[in-house]
C-alpha cells in the first residue's frame, strides 16, 4: 500500500470511528447538510472561493434500486486524484434517496466547499472531478461490496447527471 492510499485510509478510519483525529464533532444541520459553527468552515483564500458547489441527480438502478441498505458518497477531488478535498455522504433509507420507482431510485446532491472532511483542509480543486460510489457496509475503504463513478465536472454545474451501476 503506497503512502497516499495509507493517509487516505487513516483519514476515513477518522472519520467513520467519528473521532475526527482528536478534532471535536463538527455541528452540521442534518436537513441541509451545513456546517453551523463557522469556526469549522474552510477558510475563503485564493484557492478556496466562496460558492463553488455541484449539484445534480445519481440514479441508483439494478440492484441498487433494490437494495436496502448501504450509503453512497459523494466526493469531490481533483482529476487524476485519489485524495478527497469535500465529500458528503447519504444513507439509505434518508429522505434524500428516494424510494424505488420504475426500476431506480434518485438521489438529489449538491457539494460545496463547505462539506470538508473532518480533520483535513485540503485545498478546493482546481480541475475537479466527482467520485460517486456505493458501499453496501457504508465503509469507504473497503470492506464489502462497492459500486463507483468518476465523472469531470466545473464549479456551478448544477444539472450533472450520474447513473450507478
Amino acid at each position: 500500500m503506497n503512502a497516499r492510499a495509507c493517509m487516505l485510509l487513516a483519514a476515513f478510519a477518522c472519520l467513520w470511528f467519528g473521532s475526527g483525529c482528536g478534532q471535536p464533532p463538527v455541528p452540521i444541520d442534518p436537513k441541509s447538510g451545513e456546517v453551523l459553527d463557522p469556526k469549522y468552515r474552510p477558510e475563503t483564500g485564493p484557492e478556496q472561493v466562496a460558492g463553488k458547489q455541484v449539484s445534480g441527480t445519481i440514479r441508483l438502478r439494478g440492484e441498487l434500486a433494490d437494495a436496502e441498505v448501504g450509503t453512497v458518497y459523494v466526493i469531490l477531488r481533483e482529476r487524476g486524484s485519489r485524495m478527497p478535498a469535500r465529500m458528503r455522504s447519504y444513507v439509505y433509507g434518508g429522505v434524500e434517496i428516494s424510494d424505488p420507482k420504475d426500476g431506480e431510485r434518485r438521489l438529489q446532491f449538491t457539494i460545496t466547499e463547505r462539506d470538508v472532511l473532518p480533520g483535513m483542509e485540503a485545498p478546493l480543486p482546481k480541475q475537479p472531478e466527482l467520485r460517486v460510489l456505493y458501499s453496501k457496509t457504508g465503509s469507504v475503504g473497503g470492506g464489502g461490496p462497492q459500486i463507483a463513478k468518476e465523472v469531470p465536472v466545473n464549479y456551478g454545474d448544477e444539472q450533472v447527471e450520474i447513473a450507478l451501476p
